[in-house]
């Protein structure tokens, strides 16, 4: 699986509601070396069925995710790879990377269930092949696609699973987070009072009672002085 598809050694099939549908080269391989040289057809079947449920995975897991848009979808000797349309989000190169691998885990389980039906079979029956393809040729595919490494589905699933947000520990409080004090009744304030400022001018009717009382206290204290020898 990859983002982005080589340009050489492909066979166009067709298209599929915009999506580009293609053959590499190397698909032929893991069939012919299963078949042995496609000495056994049912176990060359089995080998493509694996190809195409690879392939296939990865576009039905790709859609669900936001920006799934397809460009084309291309079988290989890995299974195959989805090739994508601009920028994807971290979950939907998950979705997309992962696709192949959870359709050929989801086969594998059903091949595994089917085998005490085919072991009913006689021996010579083309189903055993068909089911030794599906079970061992599934797995040992299956077990290389999760490698993180070259242009299996590990290389671009693992660093798209390891980079989501959600993996990331969250960073603990610095302190104790400060309580609000409980709910009580509401306490009615007083308006304030207007006061005059300091600098305001003052009024020519308070200026002059404050003289006329300050030169009656200066009267009765010189009348008072006076009268203090005699008595």
């Amino acid at each position: 699986m990859s983002l982005a598809a080589p340009t050489r050694g492909l066979l166009r099939l067709g298209q599929l509601r915009g999506v580009a549908l293609q053959v590499h080269w190397s698909a032929v391989l893991p069939v012919l070396a299963w078949s042995g040289l496609l000495r056994d057809p049912m176990a060359a079947i089995g080998m493509v069925v694996v190809l195409l449920v690879h392939v296939g995975g990865h576009a039905l897991f790709s859609l669900p995710a936001r920006g799934a848009g397809l460009r084309s979808l291309t079988l290989d000797g890995t299974g195959g790879w989805a090739e994508a349309r601009g920028e994807r989000s971290a979950t939907a190169r998950r979705r997309l990377a992962w696709g192949g691998s959870l359709a050929q885990a989801a086969l594998l389980i059903a091949a595994v269930c089917a085998r005490p039906w085919v072991a009913l079979l006689p021996p010579a029956s083309g189903a055993h092949a068909l089911l030794h393809a599906l079970l061992v040729g599934n797995l040992l595919m299956l077990l290389l696609n999760v490698l993180p490494m070259g242009r299996f589905d590990g290389a671009e699933g693992w660093p798209a699973t390891l980079s989501l947000g959600s993996w990331r520990p969250r960073s603990a409080p610095l302190g104790p987070t400060a309580r609000r004090p409980p709910a009580g009744p509401a306490i009615q304030r007083a308006p304030a009072m207007d006061l005059p400022a300091a600098d305001a001018p003052v009024p020519p009717e308070v200026s002059r009672a404050a003289d006329a009382i300050m030169e009656g206290i200066q009267s009765e204290h010189r009348r008072r002085r006076r009268r203090a020898p005699a008595e």
